[in-house]
């Protein structure tokens, strides 16, 4: 019993695949959301400057038009 443990446990530290794989999945999915998280160091800055060319422009608009997948 003490043996089958030991491989159950090994293959999940390594299952095979290439650590930059892993790296590039997290990469892409962080990316995606960087865009439109409101803890973003320019939001602010971003509300502000598309604020002075519309007034009716919000924090929903902005993150509207970020997450717009067309």
């Amino acid at each position: 019993m003490g043996d089958s443990g030991a491989g159950v446990r090994a293959d999940v530290h390594d299952p095979g695949y290439h650590p930059a794989l892993t790296q590039a999945a997290f990469r892409i999915g962080d990316s995606v959301t960087n865009v439109i998280t409101p803890m973003m160091s320019y939001f602010a800055l971003i509300v502000t400057f598309s604020q002075k060319y519309d007034e009716k422009y919000g924090i929903g608009t902005i993150i509207s038009t970020m997450i717009r997948t067309r």
